[in-house]
């Protein structure tokens, strides 16, 4: 409505909204694939019509395709009054090999036309929106399909949302692909977190040791290494 009215719309009135709208290419792992992190769906993808909305404001189309089903009332009726039918091809598309959330601690290498493999690690914390104790997982795709797989969500319901929360398979750490030390999984909790993270080369590197709180346990460096053809991942534990 902004853009209709003087053609401003909430991308350039709040710059940090345009790299808000672009986490679709840049989380993506494949075409159509992208990691199911805490409680994601395996299966989530972003929304056409919220990527045509978006592309609409960014000036890259016209309007939205005459298959999208646009919501009834008075909203819809100007969206549809306002904007020619345009049925142009809407895609995700990074040709950037690699992303990296340098905050959230999360990797992602693509599939690109000469490797048909993606990756995805996860630093962070333990006490994430919809956490699971995961610090340190990671994903591994062959042409967006997992090979190597983040079980996502599990099946919502009182516990699982409750004291009871972590001891679901889909939120402990032995649901993921991350060693138990002595019987022990990681532990919910800020402070439960990665460090030292970093990409070195082309491998991917961080500490997992502070996530499982477990004394006399110094680090557990979890190095990543990966090429077109091949990945491996490398832990090593230092304690007394």
């Amino acid at each position: 409505m902004l853009k209709q009215y003087d053609n401003r719309d909430l991308l350039s009135c709040e710059p940090r909204m345009l790299k808000a709208v672009m986490y679709p290419e840049n989380i993506m792992m494949a075409p159509g694939f992208y990691p199911a992190y805490t409680d994601c769906s395996i299966e989530a993808k972003p929304s056409m019509y919220v990527l045509q909305l978006r592309d609409i404001l960014l000036g890259k189309r016209k309007g939205f395709s005459d298959d999208i089903e646009l919501e009834q009332g008075l909203t819809g009726l100007c969206l549809r009054l306002n904007y020619p039918i345009d049925n142009s091809p809407c895609e995700v598309v990074n040709p950037a090999a690699y992303s990296l959330f340098t905050e959230a601690g999360c990797f992602v290498a693509r599939q690109t036309a000469a490797s048909p493999m993606s990756v995805s690690f996860k630093g962070g914390h333990n006490r994430e929106s919809h956490n699971h104790n995961d610090v340190g997982s990671f994903i591994f795709a062959k042409n967006g399909v997992q090979i190597l797989a983040d079980p996502g969500t599990g099946k919502y319901c009182k516990d699982y949302f409750g004291s009871k929360r972590y001891t679901f398979f889909h939120t402990r750490s032995d649901g993921h692909s991350l060693p138990i030390i002595g019987g022990e999984g990681q532990k919910p909790g800020k402070e439960f977190c990665a460090r030292d993270v970093r990409v070195d080369g082309d491998e991917f590197v961080l500490d997992i040791a502070p996530a499982y709180g477990i004394e006399g346990l110094s680090s557990i460096e979890r190095r990543f290494s990966f090429t077109e053809t091949s990945a491996s991942v490398t832990d090593r534990f230092d304690y007394s």
